[in-house]
């Protein structure tokens, strides 16, 4: 930006909040329309703190281990009315960029 202000002179007046909604767009475009891949968004809490994590599921891979682990993300009941999910579960080990 500096470069562009001093041989251009031009100021960039967008507020950081456009360009991240621009890339969140971006972002959200490619999730949904992935032919191969799903994706599945959970929210972790630290403490006080909120993480989200988007996982990126190889469908044409494993399709039947995506189909679970989709299933198990939104919940479900079983015929005994026993629900399974992964709400509230606790998570042993976090790998930034690799496994939770």
């Amino acid at each position: 930006m500096e470069y562009a202000l001093h041989t251009f002179a031009y100021q960039d007046n967008q507020t950081s909040e456009v360009y991240e909604q621009k890339a969140n767009m971006a972002y959200d475009k490619i999730i949904n329309e992935s032919k191969t891949r799903k994706y599945a968004s959970m929210e972790f809490r630290t403490h006080s703190t909120k993480h989200a994590v988007v996982f990126e599921l190889f469908a044409d891979i494993a399709p039947r281990t995506v189909q679970n682990f989709l299933t198990l993300c939104k919940g479900f009941k079983k015929e005994d009315g026993e629900e399974l999910s992964y709400a509230d579960s606790e998570v042993g080990r976090i790998v930034k960029g690799m496994f939770v």
